[in-house]
């Protein structure tokens, strides 16, 4: 094989390996009430919650929290205006963004404004 073709095959398969990462998780989009049920089930112990707060609107200043889980493959996240009130076993863990795909997070404000 030439030099040329090699690196045509590496760089498919550079861009399959990119796109089977991007592929991995699969989002759950919780209620806040069904992702804390979701934390207290969790059978890996302890459980680590990620919790990101933001200041969301440009008139109306408010804040939102978004938690997101691991679950087996599936990753578990929801959207709340209040703090969610977590299991003392819960390592919380603070970031400062996350970053989902657009659908979901789009999907996560309409599950939020249906409270």
């Amino acid at each position: 094989m030439s030099a040329g073709a090699t690196a045509v095959v590496a760089a498919g398969a550079a861009a399959s390996s990119a796109q089977a990462t991007a592929l991995i998780y699969a989002y759950l989009v919780m209620t806040p009430q069904q992702f804390v049920n979701a934390v207290n089930q969790a059978e890996r112990k302890p459980v680590i919650v990620v919790e990101v707060e933001k200041d969301e609107g440009i008139i109306n200043k408010r804040k939102a929290y978004i938690y997101a889980l691991s679950l087996g493959g599936l990753m578990a996240v929801t959207k709340t205006s209040q703090p969610l009130p977590l299991p003392s076993n819960v390592k919380v863990i603070k970031a400062e963004k996350i970053i989902l795909p657009h659908p979901c997070l789009t999907y996560l404000n309409r599950v939020e404004n249906q409270k």
